[in-house]
């Protein structure tokens, strides 16, 4: 482990917590994001050396769950460098949404052509 600018364990048990529970209740993975947006804004960890702190797949997989309290937790982050993370993790899972539909879409037009 690094120091305090590396690594902040706070902030990493808390995005751990969030993960593990995020299968079992949605509502109380999101309340520990809260907690985690509170860890990160006060935070000794050097974003200007590209770290965040926490794991930025947790707000994609949160936002399958609630997408728009997601988003609200992301733009409540003070630092610039884990807003943007956040929100692109979000934005990541809205694309994979828009990818899959058009993917389905795509099926269905192929379906309807062989049928004509």
């Amino acid at each position: 482990m690094g120091t305090r600018s590396e690594f902040d364990p706070v902030l990493s048990s808390l995005g751990s917590l969030a993960s593990a529970v995020i299968s079992v209740k949605d509502e109380l993975a999101l309340d520990v994001l809260d907690e985690l947006v509170i860890a990160a804004n006060h935070s000794e960890v050097d974003t200007g050396q590209g770290r965040t702190g926490f794991e930025s797949s947790l707000f994609k997989k949160l936002a399958e769950k609630n997408e728009a309290r997601v988003n609200l937790a992301a733009t409540q982050m003070k630092d610039p460098l884990r807003q943007i993370v956040a929100l692109a993790a979000i934005d990541q899972l809205k694309a994979d949404k828009l990818a899959k539909a058009g993917a389905s879409s795509k099926n269905n037009d192929a379906c309807s052509e062989k049928l004509s």
